[in-house]
């Protein structure tokens, strides 16, 4: 009897060590996964602060003020370039045939239907066309 129970422990023991070798090298896996990812993360942040660094190089004021001068040609605005109401021509007198928005008298057109096209012309000779023309015509 001694000797069955010893054989379970062994068995036993040995489960647990198989089993604590797997989880072993299954974490020292996962914690090199897990560097690989945080280097990869510290990479594209320093990627990431060169391209804010560049982003701000890029988009300065005084860069921009001589990229606008040497590329655009636009001049200052001017007051001469302001013009007054009054300096507006009137309002186009409207032909009294047609109704004004305001007036409340005044009817929308109705709406056209849109005109049908007709199919375009294919000469019947053929008697293939022939037919599927006249099942076309007799489908609407």
């Amino acid at each position: 009897m001694i000797r069955l129970t010893t054989l379970i422990w062994l068995a036993l023991a040995s489960l647990a060590g198989v089993g604590l070798f797997q989880v072993k090298y299954r974490v020292q896996s996962l914690e090199q996964d897990l560097g690989q990812i945080n280097r990869q993360i510290l990479g594209d942040q320093e990627a990431i602060h060169v391209l804010g660094a560049e982003w701000s190089l890029l988009n300065e004021p005084a860069r921009l003020a001589d990229m606008s001068r040497r590329h655009l040609e636009l001049t200052p605005f001017t007051s001469a370039q302001l013009a007054h109401f009054s300096d507006l021509p009137d309002r186009v007198a409207q032909d009294p045939a047609t109704p004004t928005p305001d007036d409340p008298a005044a009817v929308p057109p109705a709406a056209t239907p849109a005109p049908q096209v007709p199919m375009a012309a294919v000469p019947e000779t053929d008697p293939d066309v022939a037919a599927v023309l006249a099942s076309m015509r007799g489908s609407q």
